[in-house]
């Protein structure tokens, strides 16, 4: 899995920007929904705001926290450098699972902020 991740994160490098842009495109949005007068126009960005931020925040951190994952250690270098190797690889691990237990959150609670979004606005 830490090796998907890590090629995943190389090929998606070049996004970081993009995801940044988007994201800081979404929350002026979100703050500009919240805060303008006129609160019914402007409502019915508040949802596609949050989540489109959402995605961009986790775009941005596939592509900022695994491309530097190290190789496993060869059984021919020192212990020191191995287990060294192995606690880093443990913590990429550790982040791994919260990144894809994050992401299911994600994709769950955007199908139900965007069934509520529907069924306020698709009158």
């Amino acid at each position: 899995m830490l090796n998907f991740f890590s090629r995943l994160s190389l090929k998606l490098g070049w996004t970081k920007g993009l995801a940044i842009l988007f994201g800081s495109g979404f929350l002026a949005l979100l703050g500009f929904s919240i805060l303008n007068e006129n609160t019914k126009e402007s409502d019915v960005y508040i949802i596609p705001s949050i989540m489109g931020f959402i995605w961009s925040m986790l775009l941005y951190s596939i592509a900022q926290l695994f491309p530097n994952v190290p190789a496993i250690p060869d059984p021919s270098e020192k212990i020191l450098k191995r287990l060294k190797v192995r606690i880093k690889r443990g913590f990429y691990h550790i982040l791994s699972i919260l990144f894809v237990m994050i992401s299911i959150a994600a994709i769950l609670l955007s199908i139900r902020m965007f069934l509520i979004w529907l069924g306020i606005y698709a009158k």
